[in-house]
């Protein structure tokens, strides 16, 4: 289940700061890295997931979350970035 403005964000790039002012090519390089949710999440409205995460079957998202790493399987997550709250599912 997903809630209304969820981004889903594939893609990111690396933050060159010597460069920062020079725009080649190498330093607006891109990477991109799937997303992983897995059976029985519930995202939360406006929830924001980032590049290379993977969502635990069963797990919460709350809303206005912003995931910017792996979510066990039976939690509720939420806050930014999202933390684990508390677990839904007994180990």
């Amino acid at each position: 289940m997903i809630g209304s403005r969820v981004s889903f964000e594939t893609s990111t790039h690396d933050l060159v700061i010597d460069a920062f002012h020079d725009r080649t090519s190498i330093t607006r390089q891109t990477f991109h890295k799937d997303i992983i949710v897995h059976d029985g999440v519930w995202i939360g409205a406006g929830a924001i997931i980032l590049c290379g995460v993977t969502i635990g079957e069963q797990s919460i998202v709350a809303a206005g979350s912003v995931v910017t790493k792996d979510v066990e399987a039976g939690v509720l997550v939420g806050g930014v970035p999202a933390k684990t709250i508390r677990r839904l599912v007994p180990n």
